[in-house]
């Protein structure tokens, strides 16, 4: 009696599981059947839209105009961003998706990292020190250091009490103050490759042989960063290049191993207030840059080894005021960031003023904590609109580069 029990029990568990795969299947026929009749009803009522109609619905809404001309974004002496772009046209920019930006191996887990870096004036280094350490006790990464004014820094006051292996430190510098970093550096005893920083040039220093073998075991800090002066995105591209391969050949001609030197080479530039345009800036000359170091023969190079320090400079509007910096800088951050920077300075209206220094600092960690903008990769991989003006932009600069290489600049 038990034997027959427990047979029938199963015998029905069977038999209720068998309709229910047949209803399951029933329904997924049926649901299948629905999605396409919603999607036939969907084609049927809403066509796929051509480029004309696109230009007739848009002609309507600006009184008749030409759409093409009439919502174009001209830029003086920088590529037009269009008001359309077509599906066909992407065939020339399957290139970009090798410069795309990868995940960072940010330790926070962050996809998107770049670094808060205040740019300090330093004029006495006690209270350069005692803003540094503020800095970085309220949410910055690192500190822009500049010493560029004087003939030999105080290093052990100027830094005192700041545990650089856990921070960035950059520095805008003369060579003469090489020598005392060097000396501190080597006092205090750090590890090899702890330090994490730039050292930023006008122009690149003389004496680039002696420079590379005394930092030899700080590989992680960017001895030769490049400072580009502002001027329009295909100008400043140029210059970087430029400025970077007379970097090369000098490294070249001084005996250094280009494929340890040309990790130490990085570039800072200014960022502007149109969003797209300095965005594709950075894409752009990334994707350059990794030319030039193939066609000096160095394969152990990622384009994600190029470190980009983008500062956005002071910025005043009486139209704007009180608040036309920081409306700026936003902008400006947003672009940078997007734009793939690795290190980000925003210059404070007043360096002086304690609230206008909080606001710059406060940019970087707004786009981060609440805006989220370290939460994808690369937020622009892929736009068309962008990508086209990436293109436009690279193509032009690199005529313009190699333009003034045959010409001797």
């Amino acid at each position: 009696m038990i034997f027959k029990k427990k047979f029938s029990t199963e015998k029905s568990r069977n038999k209720t599981q068998t309709v229910d795969q047949n209803l399951t299947k029933i329904e997924q026929k049926y649901s299948s059947m629905a999605e396409e009749n919603i999607l036939k009803k969907l084609r049927e009522t809403f066509p796929s839209a051509t480029e004309d109609d696109w230009k007739r619905a848009a002609s309507q809404e600006i009184d008749g105009k030409n759409p093409s001309e009439t919502l174009q974004w001209n830029n003086a002496g920088s590529p037009t961003f269009e008001a359309y772009y077509h599906p066909s046209d992407r065939a020339v920019l399957t290139g970009l998706k090798n410069f795309q930006l990868s995940a960072s191996s940010d330790p926070l887990g962050s996809p998107r990292a770049w670094i808060n870096l205040p740019k300090i004036n330093v004029t006495n280094s006690a209270t350069a020190n005692a803003v540094a350490l503020d800095h970085l006790q309220q949410g910055a990464e690192g500190v822009l250091l500049n010493i560029s004014q004087q003939t030999i820094a105080d290093f052990p006051s100027l830094l005192e009490k700041i545990e650089w292996p856990y921070c960035f430190i950059s520095f805008q510098l003369k060579e003469e103050n090489i020598s005392a970093l060097a000396n501190y550096i080597y006092t205090n005893s750090y590890e090899p490759d702890s330090l994490a920083g730039a050292f930023i040039w006008h122009t690149a220093p003389a004496h680039v042989r002696a420079l590379s073998s005394v930092f030899s075991h700080q590989k992680k800090i960017k001895t030769l960063s490049l400072q580009i002066s502002a001027s329009t995105p295909t100008t400043e591209i140029t210059e970087a290049l430029i400025k970077g391969v007379d970097t090369l050949e000098i490294l070249s001609n001084a005996g250094v191993d280009l494929a340890i030197g040309i990790h130490q080479i990085a570039f800072s530039l200014s960022i502007g207030t149109n969003f797209f345009l300095e965005a594709a800036k950075l894409k752009a000359l990334r994707a350059l840059w990794f030319q030039v170091v193939r066609a000096y023969g160095v394969a152990n190079y990622i384009p994600s080894d190029l470190h980009l320090h983008i500062r956005s400079e002071v910025w005043l509007n009486e139209n704007y005021q009180p608040h036309s910096n920081m409306l700026k800088a936003t902008t400006a951050a947003m672009a940078a960031i997007l734009g793939g920077c690795n290190s980000l300075t925003v210059e404070a209206e007043e360096e002086s003023n304690s609230t206008m220094k909080r606001i710059a600092r406060n940019i970087s960690n707004v786009l981060r904590k609440e805006s989220h903008l370290d939460k994808v990769a690369d937020a622009l991989a892929g736009a068309q609109a962008l990508d086209t003006l990436t293109n436009t932009l690279a193509e032009k600069a690199w005529k313009d580069f190699q333009h003034q290489s045959k010409s001797g600049r």
